[in-house]
């Protein structure tokens, strides 16, 4: 039995199911195991990671390789979300060969003291569920009001009051720090990371995260 967050119920609900991953679109997959939890390694382990897939994604045309975060936890508690990446990610690919290409052992020498990274593996047969893990963006109020001004036709003001009654606040969700490469200040990528109802296949992004509009997800086990 395991605890699944159903965030439509705000509670943790205990699931038993196992499903089949035969012929589901991803068949490999390493591990990489921070020794410590740390957000300064997550942040060196996830900018090389980024570029990496952007490498990848420019030298064949397509990106199908995911990740999880196997020890992530994020729960609601008093209107905010607290939660952890956990120490591990798992890193998906439908083909050995892709794992083999981008070599991670050889990318990250510079984390040796700080990571652990395990060999290729086959997915299991048998897993627990998907989850589609997908980037958390908060759209500020101001970029809202204007929005609403601009389609609605409406003045700024009146477009505040509407926005201001209904928008959320945003919410902490787990993170790691990145540097842009465009103008070098620092971003938070941060990570959702639900309970599919089913499997779907495709491509993604290079973070290794699936859009929000297509909703690829992984196995987990």
């Amino acid at each position: 039995a395991r605890l699944v967050f159903d965030w439509a119920k705000k509670a943790w609900l205990t699931s038993t199911i196992s499903v089949s991953n035969k012929g589901k679109f991803m068949k490999f997959y390493q591990d990489i195991t921070l020794i410590d939890e740390d957000h300064t390694v997550w942040s060196k382990l996830y900018q090389r990671l980024h570029n990496v897939l952007a490498d990848l994604k420019n030298t064949e045309g397509s990106q199908p390789v995911g990740v999880c975060f196997p020890q992530y936890h994020a729960e609601m508690v008093d209107d905010d979300i607290v939660g952890t990446l956990g120490g591990k990610l798992r890193i998906f690919a439908p083909d050995e060969s892709i794992l083999q290409k981008i070599a991670l052992a050889k990318r990250f020498t510079f984390l040796n003291d700080e990571i652990h990274i395990s060999s290729i593996k086959p997915v299991p047969e048998s897993v627990k569920g998907h989850v589609v893990v997908s980037r958390y963006r908060y759209k500020s109020l101001e970029r809202k009001t204007n929005s609403r001004a601009a389609f609605k036709r409406v003045s700024y003001d009146e477009a505040f009051e509407y926005v201001a009654k209904y928008t959320r606040k945003a919410l902490n969700y787990p993170f790691v720090s990145l540097k842009s490469s465009s103008n070098g200040n620092y971003y938070p990528l941060s990570i959702k990371q639900e309970m599919a109802d089913t499997p779907k296949d495709g491509q993604f992004n290079n973070y290794g995260i699936t859009s929000s509009e297509q909703l690829v997800t992984v196995p987990v086990w």
